[in-house]
């Protein structure tokens, strides 16, 4: 859950924190590994790892010429 309100908060702060994504996702690790232990901190990083890559970083195209 703290995941999912983590993309929640950086979709809401997206125009003010454009170029670092990852501090929302950072307190939902730490929330996650504090409360419940290493396998759901393990489980926040990895679903918050796949998250932000997903609806935040931009895709990288290949040039015509390469």
């Amino acid at each position: 859950m703290s995941v999912i309100a983590a993309l929640l908060l950086t979709h809401l702060f997206w125009w003010h924190m454009q170029p670092i994504i990852y501090p929302f996702f950072l307190t939902a690790v730490v929330i996650s590994s504090w409360y419940s232990g290493f396998r759901a901190g393990t489980a926040a990083t990895l679903l918050g790892a796949f998250l932000s890559e997903y609806f935040f970083c931009i895709p990288v195209t290949r040039s015509p010429g390469v």
